[in-house]
């Protein structure tokens, strides 16, 4: 009797590195960087549906009021659904000063796709508690 075929590896590395770009991308400010993470349209950000990449990247913005100095994923699970579909869980630690000084953490949940060679975000959703 044949074994069944294993799946194919999943690229866990690559994600690791994408979600490390667009959480530096974040720390510093760079807006244009962080949205370059995600797919051209993402199907779920959080309560909104199939959302452009530029009204992503507009959101960024508007929710920065000040430096981000503290900005940490932690608990990292990443979950392969295929070779080209990934989904991590992760706890988002941020502090930021300025104007509006505030602190806070929250459970996340992305889906991540794989699209000529490169991964991007496709979904981004706060966990229920």
């Amino acid at each position: 009797m044949e074994g069944t075929p294993l799946p194919p590896e999943p690229d866990t590395a690559g994600v690791h590195e994408l979600l490390d770009r667009w959480a530096s991308a974040l720390k510093r400010g760079d807006v244009d960087a962080a949205a370059q993470c995600y797919a051209p349209v993402v199907s779920t950000y959080f309560a909104r549906h199939d959302v452009t990449r530029e009204a992503v990247r507009q959101s960024i913005r508007q929710a920065r009021y000040g430096r981000l100095d503290v900005y940490r994923l932690t608990g990292m699970a990443i979950t392969p659904v295929s070779d080209s579909r990934a989904v991590a869980t992760f706890r988002k630690h941020w502090q930021v000063s300025g104007r509006r000084r505030s602190a806070g953490e929250e459970e996340e949940r992305m889906t991540l796709v794989r699209a000529d060679g490169a991964w991007r975000i496709s979904s981004e959703q706060a966990e229920p508690r």
